[in-house]
């Protein structure tokens, strides 16, 4: 599972939970990546039905908004992620980083002014170490495709990708992306 999001400003937090619904111990590790490689890793342990918080902060000194964190275990579990700071608060659920190819949708992004400035952000993550073509395709309310743009994602990597800024739509646009990872194995988002 991947939990993309680390939020470390000042007044910020993240907390991840991990959770194993089984009645027999799990056994893992939770790592840090960066630019494709493994910075930082703990061991994980749970024992039947139990929940695991970590504050990746505290327990990864080092870590930063760009990392990401993938859980490996020898059992199914379930992650989350809180993020915010004192004012909101943001869930999470833990992305499965799947063996096949399936395509990923953001349901819902904003670019241009609509009387006020919109901005809509992409996180994907790679999970594998070979790097990964996708496409994004822009798609307008009624359904029509906008644009599209093809991305590579380095292996074992996480992008922010600004929708405005990818797309260069010409006009305020409101619409959904559609993720494909052409064949790509290990695309979180």
């Amino acid at each position: 599972l991947v939990l993309p999001v680390i939020q470390s400003g000042p007044g910020e937090f993240t907390i991840c939970l991990i959770i194993n619904p089984s009645g027999t111990p799990v056994h893992g590790r939770c790592s840090v990546y960066r630019n494709g490689a493994e910075v930082a890793w703990r061991q994980l342990a749970l024992d039947g039905r139990s929940r695991l918080m970590i504050d990746p902060t505290t327990e990864f000194p080092s870590i930063s908004e760009s990392d990401f964190l993938l859980i490996q275990t020898d059992l199914p579990v379930i992650s989350c992620e809180l993020f915010g700071d004192t004012v909101k608060l943001a869930a999470l659920d833990g992305l499965p980083t799947d063996e096949f190819s399936s395509p990923l949708y953001c349901p819902h992004v904003a670019a241009g002014d609509f009387g006020i400035q919109y901005t809509s952000t992409i996180t994907l993550v790679n999970s594998v170490g070979a790097p990964a073509s996708v496409r994004l395709e822009l798609y307008r309310d009624d359904g029509s495709l906008a644009v599209y743009k093809t991305t590579t994602i380095n292996g074992l990597s996480k992008t922010d990708l600004d929708v405005a800024s990818l797309f260069s739509p010409m006009t305020p646009i409101t619409g959904y992306v559609l993720i494909d990872p052409q064949g790509a194995t290990g695309i979180a988002g």
